[in-house]
């Protein structure tokens, strides 16, 4: 057996409900969701020891007369002209007038000799729910929805109403327990057809889906007056009408909900998976200039291992050139509160248009259970995040290592042998104009010592180039090796940081939308199963 939901728990699980579901499940469902929680507190308020018994029914059906037979008093007033009930009139023992006020029944009368043991009754003769006047259909449709026990008052010869069974019988499936049926004016017809006529009717209120037996009853005769007392005196001697009644709209109100949801495209929670964030993190990240941050960091190593590997002249050559980082205003700067934040980088409007698609993409996948309206409401706000996402990302870039200060150990060494290469070179091209120079002023010195058939200062002036055009090479090749993996550190840093900033701004609503949407659909279902003490399923 399904686990019951006590009423208390019910009106809380309503309230949770249709504080979740305000703006996002438009529709009457949510609206008499509100009113339901609104007249329920106020229900409570009055106690739930009274049990109002409300007669309805069209116009010309007998209700009066039946609540005049029923309480054996004349209190109702009944006019031949055209028979109509314009206000609603009130029938106690006088010990319901707060009750009466909160309902607004303004016509109250006291009957000190109604049973007391029955459950505190409190009789009601509604407005006719066909009448032509709107505010008496409007003043018939408030007081069935407060009341208690509703006696639906059918005539003979128009029992198959759709007024009654279409706007009403069929709305309060749930309710059973608290509706009698009546046929009533039974002797204006032949006795001979009412077998026939109370078996139409009852199929009738069964095809409704309401449970109960349609009784026929006479106010002129008082042919069922006894059985409908008896009827209406068990349900009120257990004082549980006021509460059984709120349960059964509790449950129809979940119904609502749920099928609204159903209608709007929605479905249980449980019926997707979540996506990964992989893709729209990415692409976020790609958006607020991590690529633009990756490539700067690369060039700034490069530069910088230039600088120190390249022979003296083109170091020097280096030296004059801009750092990438320093360029784009990303080398960090710490201030006294902190490090100081990046500007922020104009990237291009494809990478905008590709994060906020992506993020879109991912947001629709992850909130696809949810009804429409809602599901829209929860992707633009996601958007609308990720839009806003910059001031997070700028905050990333300047608290991650960029290895701006990074010196890799080759280093020394290669740009210490590029300086032996350019000495050499240059002592060797020295010593070959000092010999030209000589020879130009027909000095005599001793020959140059000779390696082979080449003179020493040429061997190192072409031995020092050959050697640091050999160390260019081999840097050229390191500095390559280099950045591509200083690419991967940088990347891998920036796109963590990033999905993480992402995610808390991003995904963390979403997720909870997603727990959001769980827990209202949780509360429809506790809806459907909320039972009244002593109520069975």
């Amino acid at each position: 057996m399904t686990d019951t939901v006590t009423l208390v728990d019910g009106l809380e699980q309503l309230d949770v409900a249709v504080n979740l579901a305000v703006g996002k499940l438009p529709g009457r469902a949510t609206d008499e969701a509100a009113e339901l929680l609104e007249r329920a507190r106020g229900r409570q308020a009055q106690g739930l020891e009274h049990t109002v018994v409300a007669f309805a029914g069209a116009t010309g059906s007998g209700k009066s007369s039946l609540l005049n037979a029923f309480a054996a008093h004349d209190v109702a007033e009944v006019t031949m002209r055209r028979p109509t009930t314009s206000e609603a009139l009130a029938v106690s023992r006088g010990q319901s007038f707060a009750l009466l006020d909160w309902m607004g029944v303004e016509n109250q009368h006291t009957v000190e000799d109604l049973p007391e043991d029955e459950g505190n009754l409190v009789l009601l003769d509604l407005p006719d729910i066909d009448s032509t006047e709107e505010d008496n259909r409007r003043q018939a449709e408030y007081l069935v929805a407060r009341s208690d026990v509703i006696v639906w008052v059918l005539d003979p010869q128009k029992y198959a109403d759709a007024v009654i069974h279409e706007d009403f019988l069929r709305a309060q499936v749930e309710h059973s327990a608290v509706l009698l049926v009546v046929l009533n004016q039974i002797d204006r017809i032949d006795p001979a057809e009412v077998p026939c006529v109370l078996s139409d009717a009852q199929k009738l209120v069964q095809a409704d889906g309401v449970t109960v037996e349609v009784l026929a009853t006479s106010a002129a005769t008082g042919e069922g007056i006894d059985e409908l007392r008896e009827r209406v005196f068990s349900v009120a001697r257990t004082r549980q009408a006021a509460a059984q009644r709120l349960a059964a709209d509790l449950r129809t109100v979940g119904t609502q909900l749920r099928d609204a949801v159903y209608e709007q495209g929605g479905q249980e929670p449980g019926a997707a998976q979540e996506p990964s964030f992989a893709e729209a993190g990415a692409a976020i990240a790609r958006a607020s200039g991590s690529d633009i941050v990756v490539e700067a960091a690369a060039r700034s190593y490069e530069l910088r291992a230039k600088r120190a590997t390249s022979c003296p002249l083109k170091a020097l050559w280096h030296l004059r050139a801009e750092d990438p980082l320093a360029r784009l205003h990303l080398r960090r700067q710490t201030t006294e509160s902190g490090i100081a934040p990046v500007t922020s980088l104009a990237t291009s409007p494809v990478l905008a248009v590709g994060a906020r698609s992506a993020v879109q993409r991912y947001a629709e996948e992850a909130v696809s259970p949810m009804p429409r309206v809602w599901r829209e409401r929860v992707a633009e706000s996601a958007v609308a995040s990720a839009q806003d996402f910059r001031a997070a990302a700028d905050e990333v870039l300047a608290r991650a290592d960029l290895e701006e200060e990074r010196r890799p150990l080759w280093w020394l060494p290669l740009g210490a042998m590029q300086w032996l290469a350019f000495l050499t070179t240059l002592f060797g091209i020295v010593w070959l104009l000092g010999l030209w120079l000589v020879d130009v002023l027909h000095i005599r010195l001793p020959e140059p010592p000779y390696a082979g058939i080449f003179p020493l200062p040429l061997l190192l002036a072409v031995g020092g180039l050959l050697l640091g055009i050999m160390l260019s090479l081999m840097a050229g090749a390191l500095i390559e090796r280099g950045k591509d993996r200083l690419r991967e550190r940088v990347t891998k840093r920036l796109s963590a940081g990033i999905s993480q900033q992402a995610e808390e701004n991003v995904l963390q609503p979403i997720t909870q939308a997603r727990e959001q949407y769980a827990t209202f659909w949780s509360c429809v279902g506790s809806l459907r199963r909320v039972r009244a003490t002593g109520e069975s399923d």
